[in-house]
C-alpha cells in the first residue's frame, strides 16, 4: 500500500449484478451458490433467481429448456428426481406402457418405468412414446413399424448404440415411425424400422459437420456444429450452425453401413445466417440476411416451418427428395405477433399442426393445410382467408407454455402446471383424458362413434396423489405437470410429485437419491427494516412467491360450465405476473442451444449434485448432510466486504 493512500475496501455488492450473475457466480457449486446468498440480504434473492435454476435444471439433469417457462425452475430442480410418467389414450402395441390385455386407458394412468432413473422429457411418435432420462438414456414403449398385432411387451425398451459407442443424449425428437435424437457430443442417432434396439448415426454426405470436442464449453459451438434436431412425419431436419436447416428423408430398412446411414441431406435457402458472426456473413447473399437467423423450428407431415430471431415465419414444403433444395421458403406474414406485441418467440408441432407463442401470451395455430396454400400462392380472397391462423380466444395470453397435436386431438399445458385437452376422441380411445364415456360426456364432450370437445378442458387425474406444486410451494391435490406429448391417439405427461426425498436412485446414474429441501431453503439474514410479509421463509414472503393458485377438484370440473378458461377452475396467471430476469428486466428467455455438450459440463454437473447435498453413499443409498441452520446464520449478518 503506497505510503498516504487510503487503503479502499472492495466490496461485492458494488460489482454490477450482471457481471455477479453472469460471470462469477455460475462457477460456484449449488452448495456454495446458496451459501453464499445467505451471506446478507443483499444476496439473499439470488437463491430464487429464476435464471441460475432454470440453467441448473437443464444442464445437470439434462432438461428441455421450455422457452416460455419462466418461473418454478428453482423447485422443479428441487422436485425432478420425483417425476412419474402418466400415459392415457389406445394402449395398442401397449405403447402406454400398459398390459396389452387393456386395448384403452380414458385418463392419465401412472407408468411404471426404468428402475433407478430420473424422467426429464417425453415425445410420442405415431404408435410409440419415448422418454428421456436424466442419466442421458433413451426408453421406448410400442413400435415404430406400425405392424399391429400382439406380442408387444408393457416394459420399456432401452435404446441403444452399435458396439463401441456411448452416448449421452441431450435432446429427443419422434416422427410418425422414427425416434431422432442428439447427443452431448454433437451427433445425431436415429432408430427406426423394426423396433431394433440399437440405433444408427446420421452422416451427410454434402454437409459437413463437426461434434464437440471433450472440454468444450457447450455455448461455444463452432460452424457445423448440430444446435437441434427433429423428427418429421415423413422426414427429418437438422439446425446446423453456420450451414442452415439440413432436411433428409431416410430409408428406415436399408442402413449405409453397419453403424451409421449416408443421407443426402438438402439445405433450406437462406436459414445460414448468424447475426453478430462476422465470418458467416463473408460472401451472405442478401436474402439469407434479410430472412435472419433461425430461432427455432418445427416438421411436419410433409412440411416443415421455421422461426427467426425478428419474429418472422417461414414455411416449405417437404414433398421428397429434391423438394427442397433451391427453393426459397415463404413467408407466413399472419403468423408474425401483430403491432405492439412482442415478437414470436417458440415454435413447436407434429403431423398436421403447428403453433407460435410469444412471450406475452399469444398462441398461434396453423396447419399443413395454411402451409400448402400459402406454398402455393394467393389465387383469391378465400386463399387470403385460408392462410390467417387458428387464434382460440380461450388459449390467448393464458400463461400457455406448451401444446401438443395427436392426430385429431390437442392438448395445453399452463405455466403453473394445468392440463388442458380437447379436439375427438376417436372411437371413444380416452385420448383427451377427461374419463369412460359417462364422465367425459358431463363434460361438455359429444359422443356419437368418436367424442367431441370444442373447448379446452382441464384434466383431472384420477388418483388422488399428493404432489408439489413449484409456483406456491405448497402440496396439493391437484398435480403439477411440466411436459406433455401427444400423438396418434395417445397422450403423455411427466407430473411432479410431493416427496422426492423418498425416492432412491442408484450410484450408477449419477443423480440424487435424496434431496433435503433444507438446503434449498436458506435462512433470511437479519431484516433490519419492515419485514416483507408474514408466510414463507424466515417469517417473509418472497416475491416469487406471491403468486398462489388453487387446485380445481374434480367434482368442481364436473358441475361447472364445459369452458373451463372462462367460467370455473383456478384463475390462470396473468401475463403481467411473471417474474422478469433480473439482469435485463426482460423476460426469461432460452434459446434451443442451452444444453449438456462436453465432459467439462459433466462434471460441473456432478459437482453441482454433489455439492448442493445431492451426492450418493453406495452404502445406504442417503444423501450427504447439509449445512446447519447454524452454520447460516453465522454469516447472516455479514458486511460481504472482499479484501
Amino acid at each position: 500500500m503506497v505510503a498516504g493512500v487510503p487503503r479502499i475496501m472492495a466490496s461485492l455488492t458494488s460489482i454490477p449484478i450482471d457481471i455477479l450473475i453472469g460471470n462469477i457466480l455460475p462457477l460456484l457449486s449449488v452448495k456454495d451458490y446458496l451459501s453464499f446468498s445467505s451471506t446478507c440480504k443483499a444476496f439473499h434473492s439470488f437463491a430464487y433467481d429464476e435464471v441460475y435454476w432454470r440453467k441448473l435444471a437443464t444442464s445437470t439433469f439434462r432438461m428441455p429448456t421450455q422457452p416460455l417457462r419462466e418461473k418454478g425452475w428453482r423447485e422443479l430442480y428441487k422436485r425432478l428426481s420425483s417425476a412419474k410418467l402418466f400415459t392415457w389414450g389406445s394402449n395398442d402395441e401397449c405403447r402406454l406402457g400398459h398390459s396389452q390385455e387393456i386395448r384403452s386407458v380414458p385418463f392419465p394412468t401412472e407408468v411404471s418405468g426404468p428402475e433407478n432413473e430420473v424422467v426429464v422429457d417425453v415425445v410420442a411418435g405415431g404408435w410409440s412414446i419415448t422418454i428421456l432420462t436424466a442419466s442421458g438414456s433413451l426408453y421406448c414403449w410400442g413400435s415404430l413399424s406400425g405392424v399391429f398385432g400382439r406380442g408387444y411387451d408393457h416394459r420399456p425398451r432401452k435404446l441403444g448404440f452399435p458396439d463401441g459407442y456411448s452416448s449421452k443424449i441431450v435432446e429427443v425428437s419422434s416422427g410418425r415411425g422414427h425416434i431422432l435424437a442428439l447427443s452431448d457430443n454433437g451427433t445425431i442417432w436415429q432408430w427406426s424400422g423394426n423396433f431394433s434396439s440399437i440405433g444408427r448415426f446420421i452422416k451427410f454426405v454434402h454437409v459437413d459437420t463437426k461434434t464437440l470436442q471433450s472440454g468444450q464449453p457447450a455455448g461455444r459451438r463452432g460452424r457445423g456444429t448440430v444446435q437441434k434436431v427433429v423428427a418429421g412425419w415423413n422426414h427429418s431436419a437438422a439446425l446446423v450452425n453456420g450451414v442452415g436447416l439440413v432436411i433428409w428423408w431416410t430409408a428406415s430398412s436399408d442402413p449405409n453401413g453397419v453403424d451409421g446411414i449416408l443421407v443426402d441431406g438438402e439445405i433450406v435457402p437462406g436459414t445460414s445466417f448468424i447475426e453478430g458472426d462476422k465470418e458467416s456473413s463473408k460472401g451472405m447473399d442478401s436474402y439469407a440476411m434479410e430472412v435472419g437467423e433461425v430461432l427455432d423450428f418445427m416438421a411436419g407431415d410433409k412440411f416443415l416451418v421455421f422461426l427467426t430471431k425478428t419474429g418472422k415465419v417461414y414455411a416449405l414444403r417437404t414433398n421428397g427428395p429434391g423438394s427442397v433444395a433451391g427453393i426459397r421458403p415463404t413467408q407466413l406474414h399472419s403468423f408474425s405477433s401483430p403491432p405492439g406485441e412482442k415478437p414470436m418467440s417458440y415454435i413447436s408441432g407434429s403431423f398436421g399442426k403447428f403453433v407460435i407463442f410469444n412471450n406475452d401470451g399469444l398462441v398461434y395455430i396453423g396447419s399443413q393445410y395454411i402451409v400448402e396454400t400459402a406454398v402455393r400462392g394467393i389465387a383469391d380472397e378465400d386463399d387470403e382467408q385460408a392462410i390467417k391462423p387458428i387464434i382460440m380466444p380461450s388459449l390467448q395470453k393464458r400463461g400457455i407454455v406448451a401444446i401438443a397435436f395427436g392426430d385429431y386431438h390437442s392438448l395445453a399445458l399452463t405455466a403453473d402446471g394445468k392440463l388442458f385437452s380437447w379436439g375427438t376422441e376417436p372411437n371413444a380411445c380416452g385420448c383427451l383424458g377427461l374419463g369412460p364415456r359417462e364422465v367425459a360426456s358431463r363434460l361438455g364432450v359429444r359422443y356419437g362413434r368418436d367424442g367431441i370437445l370444442d373447448e379446452p378442458m382441464e384434466i383431472s387425474f384420477n388418483e388422488k396423489l399428493e404432489v408439489f406444486y413449484p409456483s406456491t410451494g405448497q402440496s396439493t391435490q391437484s398435480p403439477f405437470v411440466f411436459n406433455i406429448a401427444a400423438a396418434g391417439w395417445h397422450s403423455a405427461a411427466l407430473v411432479l410429485t410431493s416427496n422426492p426425498s423418498k425416492r432412491k436412485v442408484s450410484s450408477a446414474s449419477g443423480l440424487p437419491s435424496e434431496i433435503e429441501a433444507s438446503r434449498f431453503n436458506p435462512r433470511m439474514p437479519h431484516h433490519r427494516g419492515r419485514p416483507f410479509g408474514e408466510a414463507g421463509h424466515g417469517g417473509r414472503v418472497h416475491p416469487n412467491e406471491a403468486h398462489r393458485t388453487p387446485s380445481c377438484p374434480i367434482q368442481d370440473i364436473i358441475t361447472a360450465n364445459p369452458s373451463p378458461f372462462i367460467r370455473h377452475g383456478p384463475a390462470l396467471p396473468s401475463p403481467g405476473a411473471r417474474p422478469r430476469n433480473v439482469v435485463t428486466g426482460g423476460p426469461l428467455i432460452v434459446g434451443p442451444n442451452d444444453r449438456l455438450s462436453s465432459d467439462h459440463e459433466e462434471a460441473r454437473r456432478q459437482e453441482n449434485l454433489a455439492g448442493a447435498g445431492l451426492s450418493h453413499n453406495a452404502s445406504d443409498g442417503q444423501g450427504s448432510q447439509g449445512d446447519t441452520e447454524e452454520e447460516n446464520e453465522r454469516g447472516s449478518n455479514s458486511e460481504c466486504k472482499l479484501t
